[in-house]
């Protein structure tokens, strides 16, 4: 929880901005956590204008109190800062384009099944939230959890029992839509609609060409192992057609996967989504609803980028894609805006908890430069990883750092097949540790210059 330090390397004292500088707090830390002027983490549960609490003191306080080290904390008002910003974020857009049609957050809860999280989120006041579920203990928490009137989602593989389940939520007065994601579910559907008299509603998941890059881009695309392709989407309209059901057909559904760090991937394939719904609307279906699914990232490593652990845009940049691709799209072909459904738990969930350990050592790497005597006589991959110790163009840092990266890779592999010596693996690494922390230095020169 403090982060002072007493000394820097080189002798001179350690100061908070030292602190704030090496742990970069406010690139990762969306408003809610800071380092305070004792050096300390602070955190602001309602956002960056809101009282902080000093971590410092609350664990003290725990710790006094009986407790032990880690410590598992969570701040509840943060998930419904988080929800607000979301639904803000669409409703603001939704205004500046004259959008004709609402937005509501869908909480996916598989990210985060405890009840109090659960709670917390639906509990929030004057926003749109619903919920989704995609297996049957999901659906029967939803079921007990959601309000009455309630929006509710149903994803993921569907047994009798689950459709069966969903429809009675529906009867008991939930907006319950089943999302069909295989063929196989569509007579399940509608022989459980019969027997229990009541007219389903009716989501369809389109498996998207386009995906984007991501760690858990497997999630969408072709190769997903949910979602209806162009022949399979036909097919399964025209089975509810002759059923008497394809006026509740209400909702297209689709999933590019979760964590997407580039913008511009999100909108090639939002590009291609949008194309469905126009193609159900001119089949005539009464489609009105659209759940662009996942996506929506967390930036982890604060470097706004397009890495896997952060992503290239905010909630507001992200609201407006969608509202204004839906928009344009459905002004150009003269339909309706349909209501919008995102299933953001991720960006919901990640600030609001944090495990408190104890700290019991610091390993530290040899970063000094190596003294190399003969440097002709070593392997070919450790004298390039050598000749990055000179100097370094500035604006060549970011390239610098990726070779490096590499040669070690190649140096590890080597070693494997026994083409290094230990010795010489280990020169390498001191090689690498020493050009990291001179590229580290030059850009910390570049912020204060």
């Amino acid at each position: 929880m403090s982060v002072r330090r007493t000394r820097k390397d080189d002798g001179s004292q350690w100061t908070v901005a030292d602190s704030r500088s090496v742990y970069g707090i406010r690139h990762w830390g969306a408003g809610y956590f800071a380092i305070n002027e004792a050096g300390r983490v602070e955190v602001r549960p309602n956002g960056p204008d809101s009282a902080p609490i000093d971590l410092y003191e609350q664990v003290d306080e725990l710790r006094q109190s009986g407790l032990s080290l880690p410590l598992l904390v969570r701040f509840p008002d943060i998930l419904q800062d988080r929800v607000r910003q979301l639904t803000g974020a669409f409703d603001a857009n939704i205004a500046r384009l004259e959008y004709q049609s609402q937005y509501t957050a869908l909480y996916p809860i598989k990210v985060n099944q405890q009840e109090a999280v659960v709670e917390n989120i639906i509990a929030t006041q004057n926003v749109s939230i619903g919920l989704e579920a995609g297996s049957k203990p999901e659906l029967l928490a939803v079921l007990a959890l959601a309000p009455k009137g309630g929006t509710i989602v149903c994803n993921g593989y569907k047994d009798r029992e689950f459709i069966r389940l969903a429809l009675m939520g529906q009867k008991l007065g939930h907006n319950v839509f089943i999302v069909i994601e295989k063929e196989s579910e569509v007579a399940l559907v509608i022989e459980e609609a019969a027997e229990l008299k009541v007219k389903p509603q009716v989501g369809l998941r389109v498996r998207l060409s386009s995906l984007a890059s991501s760690k858990w881009a497997d999630t969408g695309g072709e190769k997903s192992k949910f979602g209806l392709s162009a022949a399979q989407l036909i097919s399964v309209v025209q089975r509810f057609r002759d059923a008497g059901l394809d006026q509740g057909i209400r909702l297209l559904h689709f999933h590019m996967g979760s964590q997407i760090a580039n913008l511009a991937d999100y909108q090639h394939g939002f590009k291609e989504a949008i194309r469905y719904y126009g193609e159900l609307r001119a089949l005539g279906l009464p489609v009105d609803h659209i759940d662009v699914g996942g996506g929506l990232g967390v930036d982890y490593d604060g470097t706004h980028s397009r890495n896997a652990s952060s992503i290239n845009y905010d909630m507001d940049d992200y609201a407006g894609v969608v509202v204004g691709m839906l928009k344009e799209f459905c002004d150009a072909q003269g339909l309706p805006h349909p209501h919008i459904f995102s299933e953001s738990g991720r960006s919901l969930t990640a600030h609001h908890a944090m495990l408190v350990i104890q700290v019991t050592d610091v390993e530290k790497h040899n970063d000094d430069v190596p003294t190399i005597d003969n440097k002709e006589a070593l392997p070919q991959t450790v004298q390039w990883l050598a000749d990055l110790l000179g100097p370094t163009d500035i604006e060549m840092v970011t390239e610098t750092y990726w070779r490096a990266t590499h040669y070690m890779g190649d140096v590890a592999a080597q070693y494997a097949d026994g083409k290094i010596t230990l010795a010489e693996k280990a020169l390498a690494e001191q090689c690498y540790f020493a050009v990291c922390r001179r590229l580290h230095n030059s850009l910390k020169a570049r912020q204060r210059s």
